[in-house]
């Protein structure tokens, strides 16, 4: 069993990595122990690690799931995949696959807990010398409890945008005094890492809108202003719209610029935007609003 303090530390595939992912850090020896008892069923033989968390496998007798060549699933964990899938997540998956090959290997004792069978396979936590493979696997930062982690982490920004969204919750808003993120870290994680995907992708200049909409919420005005700026150089009505707003009145810690505000707001106006045209008219004197237009 390879014990790596953190995987970062370690990692040689060229790709910023987990400690960022809001997944648990805590060392393998601090596990909690799990206790077995005869009845659970035992693995008798480890035929194929298939990858990390999918398995071929002897159950000893006399238990009922006893059998040869059984299909075995870790429960509720999802490792990354190393039979097919994009090549960085190939290559983590294929280390998980021999980190947990060794640890099989050299087990004394590997128990079934909380056990589901289907047609195809056991799912079960797999209990090796006491403790669980699984949340091992997933204090390393081998493993996720998020189901298709792996394919938005490393594969997809689109479904890393996708998981970014459905993070932020049902009702979606673009009214940074309405936002109420489902999960506003875990959202913005996923958007921050579709951006590192594909840093030219067609979704960024929604996705750094909506990142300074949840850097608000955090009231990390720095951040917000940042992601606000980054949006609205890439052409977002709202986010342009939102920057001419913070121009006109001084906010968000820019000092009060009636040029730069009328130039972001004539861009928003230019992308489709309603309103913003009546917002810059509307400052202006009385005298001076019924003449003005972009």
């Amino acid at each position: 069993w390879i014990d790596f303090d953190h995987v970062d530390d370690q990692w040689a595939g060229g790709v910023w990595f987990l400690s960022n992912c809001k997944q648990i850090a805590t060392s393998i020896s601090e596990t909690t122990k799990v206790a077995t008892s005869d009845d659970d069923p035992t693995v008798s033989k480890v035929i194929e690690v298939i990858q990390g968390d999918k398995f071929i496998v002897d159950i000893a007798e006399p238990h009922e799931l006893a059998g040869s060549n059984i299909n075995l699933v870790l429960r509720d964990i999802d490792a990354p995949d190393a039979i097919r899938s994009c090549p960085e997540q190939m290559e983590l998956g294929s280390k998980v696959k021999d980190i947990v090959t060794q640890k099989l290997a050299d087990a004394t004792s590997i128990k079934l807990k909380n056990i589901r069978k289907t047609s195809k396979a056991v799912i079960a936590q797999v209990i090796v010398d006491g403790k669980d493979l699984g949340e091992e696997l997933v204090a390393k930062d081998y493993a996720s409890k998020e189901y298709g982690f792996w394919k938005a982490y490393f594969c997809s920004a689109l479904t890393a945008t996708n998981s970014g969204m459905a993070s932020m919750g049902i009702d979606i808003t673009y009214d940074i005094d309405s936002i109420m993120p489902k999960d506003t870290d875990k959202a913005i994680f996923w958007f921050e890492r579709a951006i590192v995907l594909d840093p030219d992708g067609s979704n960024n200049s929604e996705s750094t809108f909506r990142l300074s909409l949840l850097y608000a919420v955090k009231n990390n005005d720095i951040k917000s202003l940042e992601y606000l700026n980054k949006s609205a150089s890439l052409g977002f009505k709202q986010a342009e719209e939102e920057l001419g707003k913070a121009y006109l009145y001084g906010e968000r810690g820019l000092n009060e610029d009636k040029s730069e505000a009328k130039y972001w707001l004539k861009k928003a106006h230019e992308h489709g935007s309603d309103s913003a045209e009546d917002i810059y008219c509307g400052s202006l004197p009385t005298a001076k609003q019924n003449t003005c237009s972009f």
